[in-house]
């Protein structure tokens, strides 16, 4: 623009295509030109982008909280290698230490959760597991959850875009919660019906290795939190597919349970004791006594306690 141009003046000209040929019949080009005229546009105000919470809540740190926050996420880190029962007094020390200092600190109770819920002691901790299940759960605000992903997302909104990244990642671990949860309330569920059939059969032995007492469950509670983990989640997809497969069992569709744990047993690459042994279960459901005996039989050979000397 010209130096003396102000913001409102209008500026007139003309605008031409192309050149002069001498080549050429005519001027090549229209005679006098396009008219054109332009209104300068008021000034603007450069401004910075202003920075995200985040990033401006880093910057006022100061290097005492930068080191407090790095020695403490090194030993968040550290309390995986302590998952094993030898390991529970020093996975307990570190995590009460981090809790007392920074409580409720979400990365600490996901690893509370996780070292009760593994596959060789999960069915001893069941009502423990509920609990820390419960307690990430709650670090959660389900509501602004919910109204984010209610709008679709603006590709070219950065700020947005790591709003939702971070959504993501929490709605991850929100699932997990509560398909953990979900999982000890059904092997809780199964824990009781054993206990009363124990009691009703007078079986000394049974009740000794159970426990006689059933455990406490909130009414519906396998359904409230299945239903709550399909706000999140197709509960079809291969990580959730097994606690579906329970709910279908629990609604009385044992065909399309089977057909769907079948389905997930083709991804397999090699047999898995546990969801043949769902299989069986499913199968016996549906009266097929034949079927049933067979695939016990067909397991003692995949998974044989012993083998023959050579």
């Amino acid at each position: 623009l010209p130096k003396g141009a102000k913001p409102g003046d209008v500026l007139r000209g003309s605008l031409g295509f192309g050149k002069e040929q001498s080549n050429l019949l005519g001027a090549g080009k229209r005679p006098g030109g396009f008219r054109i005229s332009y209104r300068v546009p008021p000034a603007t105000n450069p401004t910075k982008p202003s920075s995200s919470p985040s990033t401006s809540s880093k910057k006022k740190k100061s290097d005492e909280e930068q080191t407090n926050e790095a020695a403490r996420d090194f030993m968040v880190a550290r309390l995986a290698k302590y998952y094993s029962s030898k390991g529970k007094a020093e996975f307990d020390r570190i995590a009460a230490g981090i809790l007392k200092r920074w409580p409720d600190h979400l990365p600490v109770l996901i690893h509370q959760l996780k070292r009760l819920d593994q596959d060789s002691t999960r069915k001893k901790h069941l009502l423990e597991i509920m609990a820390a299940a419960d307690k990430v759960i709650a670090k959660f605000d389900t509501k602004a959850m919910r109204e984010h992903y209610g709008a679709n997302l603006d590709s070219e909104d950065v700020e947005a875009a790591e709003i939702r990244k971070k959504m993501d990642k929490d709605k991850a671990i929100l699932a997990d919660a509560l398909y953990r949860k979900g999982r000890a309330i059904a092997y809780a569920e199964d824990l009781n019906q054993k206990i009363r059939a124990a009691k009703k059969a007078k079986d000394e032995k049974a009740l000794k290795e159970l426990g006689s007492e059933a455990l406490k469950l909130p009414k519906r509670a396998f359904d409230k939190n299945f239903r709550e983990l399909r706000k999140w989640v197709t509960t079809t997809d291969d990580a959730y597919v097994l606690l579906h497969i329970r709910h279908e069992r629990r609604q009385r569709r044992y065909a399309h349970g089977l057909k769907l744990l079948q389905a997930r047993m083709a991804k397999l690459s090699n047999p898995d004791r546990k969801y043949l042994d769902k299989r069986i279960k499913i199968i016996e459901s549906l009266g097929w006594k034949d079927w049933a005996e067979y695939e016990k039989k067909l397991n003692i050979l995949r998974f044989p306690t012993a083998y023959q000397p050579f």
